[in-house]
């Protein structure tokens, strides 16, 4: 069953502005202002289930193990702890200790298909951006304050 789209609006004007959101939304959507986005209307609620499934199987194919799923401090705190304790940052921190080995080499040697190290390991020495993009920063709507 649907919910109303209003549910929990105190006023006329606050259900206007969840209107106007809504229509500016679908306006930025129609105008292609999401990199990445694309708009598919499909009026078989079937055909819309099945899409939605393909589109997360192919969102989960495509995880960036750079970028971790978001996780509770606890949770992150035990996955840090669990990345120090690995053995392949411990060989890596080994190679990089001998004289003339810098993270090149050193991760030559554990991307090596013959080794048993783990292949998802990425090295700390490598780029990061400085500062997130607008595209990696959560908005937010704020209601506008009435004035009197």
């Amino acid at each position: 069953r649907a919910r109303n789209f209003f549910s929990g609006a105190k006023s006329h004007m606050e259900k206007e502005r969840r209107l106007k959101r809504v229509k500016t939304l679908r306006m930025q959507l129609d105008n292609a202002e999401f990199e990445g986005v694309d708009i598919i209307c499909t009026r078989n609620r079937l055909d819309t289930v099945k899409f939605l499934i393909q589109q997360l199987e192919s969102f989960l194919q495509s995880f960036n193990p750079r970028r971790p799923p978001t996780k509770t401090r606890q949770q992150l705190k035990l996955h840090i702890e669990k990345q120090m304790k690995a053995p392949t940052l411990h060989e890596y921190l080994r190679l990089r200790k001998i004289p003339g080995i810098g993270d090149a080499k050193a991760m030559k040697v554990i991307m090596d298909p013959n080794l048993h190290w783990s292949k998802s390991f990425i090295s700390p020495s490598s780029s990061k951006k400085a500062k997130s993009t607008l595209e990696d920063r959560a908005t937010f709507w704020r209601p506008i304050p009435k004035k009197m």
